[in-house]
């Protein structure tokens, strides 16, 4: 029988063993400590996928940035419409600025003869088309003038005599609510008739408080609105 032969010891090797019992593990056996469980590809990958997040998030804010924000002192073409609007709103659900633009997209033309031949304009108001609408016409000098001739007489209070106006003046410039046309408060000679008109006050005024508030703040859009006839005609004027 042939004899084995003995393997080689290498001595070297034990020694150095020796002299370090607990030698660093290898880069696989690294990532096995690192993460018990858990294969050392799969800690690569979840490694590179949050690289690659930080990379998408960081991009993304740039173009946030770059496309996003507008430079200091810029302001978008609503803001600077807005700026521009002279009127003071309350902020309430009826008495806004996108309110008003979006019953306003629904009112039709004024013509501005209309205003010269007959002393006035009038406007179908739909604030809420089928639930609240309004027809109005503008005030002529006469009504005008009437009205601020007995306000002193309606009240003693300041505060009485400027709630007194406010509703002479949307009672003689109401034609009709929802379709209901109201009694005329003049004569057959156009002068305001004292009776006619406080039997219209009283008809408005039976009005629920909301609807009333509703009726005053669009009348005053309808009063800027018949200012703005003219608008065009005196900016070419002093552009001229």
């Amino acid at each position: 029988m042939a004899r084995k032969t003995a393997k080689k010891v290498d001595l070297n090797a034990i020694k150095a063993r020796l002299a370090d019992p607990d030698p660093a593990p290898e880069p696989e056996e690294r990532e096995r400590e690192k993460g018990p469980g858990i294969r050392p590809e799969t800690m690569r990958m979840a490694r590179q996928y949050e690289a690659e997040v930080a990379e998408m998030a960081a991009a993304a804010e740039q173009e946030r940035v770059e496309l996003g924000e507008l430079p200091e002192g810029a302001v978008s073409d609503e803001e600077a419409a807005a700026a521009k609007d002279p009127t003071s709103y309350r902020g309430t659900s009826s008495d806004n600025r996108r309110v008003r633009l979006a019953v306003e997209a629904q009112c039709g033309e004024m013509d501005f003869a209309d205003l010269v031949l007959t002393g006035r304009v009038r406007q179908h108001v739909p604030v809420l088309p089928g639930k609240i609408e309004f027809e109005y016409q503008s005030l002529t000098g006469v009504e005008d003038f009437w009205v601020e001739s007995n306000a002193q007489m309606e009240s003693n209070t300041e505060w009485g005599v400027r709630s007194w106006v406010v509703y002479a003046r949307l009672s003689m410039q109401l034609i009709s609510v929802n379709g209901k046309s109201l009694p005329s408060h003049l004569n057959k000679d156009g002068e305001v008739d004292r009776k006619a008109f406080d039997a219209k006050l009283k008809s408005v005024m039976r009005y629920g408080s909301k609807v009333l508030d509703v009726a005053v703040t669009n009348v005053g859009w309808f009063n800027s609105r018949v200012d703005g006839i003219f608008q065009d005609d005196f900016e070419a004027l002093g552009n001229g």
